[in-house]
């Protein structure tokens, strides 16, 4: 699924939002794109840099728009960390950025 990662501990770029701050987790979630891929969260990252613009990386999805780098913790290639439903109970919408419910957060974070 993911081209460029190999384990945990690799830096991924990612669009960003004005609000994204270094140390705010960031889930990457996976929909029904293949029916023989399951929906739902995929990695764990935290965010290792202040929001900046990307320049001169003309093969990079975030080149020349705002951009964090993300470092991630957890991952998996074969099936969901984190449940389609559960999900469903932490996001409002799944078609951009967004934070996550607080209460919510304390949750996914104590659970890894």
């Amino acid at each position: 699924m993911y081209s460029k990662v190999k384990n945990n501990e690799h830096i991924e770029t990612f669009i960003a939002t004005k609000e994204m701050n270094v140390g705010d987790f960031l889930l990457l979630y996976v929909g029904n794109q293949k029916s023989e891929i399951s929906s739902g969260g995929y990695a764990i990252e935290r965010i290792t840099t202040k929001v900046f613009i990307l320049k001169d990386s003309l093969d990079d999805y975030c080149n020349n728009r705002r951009t964090i780098r993300a470092l991630i913790y957890k991952t998996s290639f074969n099936k969901p960390i984190i449940d389609k439903s559960i999900c469903n109970q932490i996001f409002n919408q799944f078609r951009s950025v967004h934070r996550v419910r607080e209460l919510l957060k304390l949750e996914i974070v104590k659970s890894f």
